[in-house]
């Protein structure tokens, strides 16, 4: 559930300009997921995920070593009792240009925005 509504909010924070008018900037580096893998189990359960979020369309796969060094033009490093996928998908957004965002929309489409008041 949780992975299915990550995709449906990435897809909206890219495509938010038909909705709201407005577009937010983000930059798409996508994620390395690291993992430790002292005793095998962990890679069972990381394998499981991997197919949870492949059957939900998500592209989130196991990489090598050298992938995460070639990634993350080598600012990570590696360990041999670990394992890695990367998910290419995860979008990175800037707290101030969301909020100027969602102010550009709130004035371009006339929307009356109230406080609720605490402890009502």
């Amino acid at each position: 559930m949780a992975a299915r509504m990550a995709k449906l909010a990435t897809q909206h924070w890219k495509y938010l300009k038909p909705i709201w008018g407005v577009e937010i900037p983000f930059e798409q580096p996508g994620a390395i997921w690291i993992a430790e893998n002292n005793d095998g189990k962990a890679a069972k359960t990381w394998i499981a995920l991997e197919q949870a979020m492949q059957n939900e369309s998500i592209d989130f796969t196991m990489i090598s070593h050298k992938d995460v060094l070639e990634l993350s033009q080598q600012a990570v490093r590696t360990g041999p009792d670990e394992i890695y996928y990367y998910e290419p998908e995860v979008l990175q957004l800037d707290s101030p240009q969301i909020l100027n965002a969602m102010q550009t929309a709130v004035k371009k489409n006339h929307i009356d925005v109230f406080r609720a008041l605490s402890g009502i």
